[in-house]
């Protein structure tokens, strides 16, 4: 039986590693929740070949740059297009078009991107729907590289069809396969989907948030956080929500509760999107 090698990084290098970020380059990661953090160490650390948390420490002393190589690999979190079809269509038929009827546009953020599915999504939905006009989008990340990433379009075919699945259940327009170019070994989303956002290179406590915003999609990025961090990152959305603006985050998470009594109001408990007050 052959021995899995693994590299596995226990608490006291998890915390070395992200003393030497804060020290070397000023980006905080200590509210990271805790298994997420060390799980994603462990990828990062695999990915660039190094040995062990002390290799990568000492490659991000030697070498400044590879810092934003290692924040592009540690932001990844690969998902599919129209995940949970459901609140996609509820944006959709209902929330949007609330937003640009009441106001006659539309702000959305799209907070820590990652390999972009979320972002060409909305594109996607804003565009079939005819809201693009009317709507400016902002996206933000922890890592300039990957926003250059998600500008590409580049992703990877294997969940091209939990994709295509997901936007027929959306009930979308038009044949999927419109939106992107692909050869079964890499693909392209049409990168004139996202030619209008404004990308955000942004911290972990979201102080560069943009303001008067309709509609924050916040999916899925919850269960990173510990419940300080939790609490600041949802505090800033708030400031950065109109009142009356929608938040939404995963279907398995919540917001925390201290905040939602005074904040928000839930709008639907199934789908998690919250209203501010």
């Amino acid at each position: 039986m052959e021995e899995n090698n693994k590299y596995e990084i226990g608490i006291v290098d998890t915390r070395k590693v992200v003393q030497a970020i804060s020290d070397l380059f000023g980006m905080d990661l200590k509210d990271y929740a805790l298994t997420s953090l060390k799980r994603r160490l462990e990828h990062t650390i695999g990915a660039f070949g190094l040995n062990d948390a002390d290799g990568l420490i000492a490659r991000l002393k030697k070498d400044p740059g590879f810092f934003g190589d290692f924040m592009q690999e540690f932001s990844v979190e690969t998902t599919e297009l129209f995940r949970d079809p459901s609140v996609w269509r509820m944006l959709r038929d209902i929330i949007i078009p609330e937003v640009i009827q009441s106001t006659g546009s539309s702000r959305i953020f799209v907070p820590m991107i990652s390999s972009g599915e979320e972002l060409y999504s909305l594109a996607i939905l804003l565009r079939e729907s005819g809201f693009d006009v009317a709507s400016q989008v902002y996206a933000s990340s922890l890592s300039a590289k990957s926003i250059e990433q998600v500008k590409t379009g580049l992703f990877n075919p294997v969940k091209l069809e939990n994709s295509e699945s997901n936007y027929l259940k959306f009930s979308g327009k038009v044949e999927f396969s419109k939106y992107y170019a692909s050869n079964n070994v890499t693909g392209n989303w049409d990168p004139s989907l996202i030619e209008k956002v404004q990308f955000i290179e942004q911290n972990t406590s979201f102080e560069n948030s943009p303001r008067s915003v309709r509609l924050v999609l916040f999916r899925n990025k919850l269960i990173y956080f510990n419940q300080p961090l939790a609490d600041t990152v949802i505090s800033s959305l708030h400031q950065s929500l109109l009142p009356g603006g929608y938040l939404v985050v995963g279907t398995k998470e919540n917001i925390p509760t201290g905040i939602t009594g005074a904040a928000f109001q839930i709008v639907d408990k199934n789908e998690k999107i919250y209203r501010k007050k």
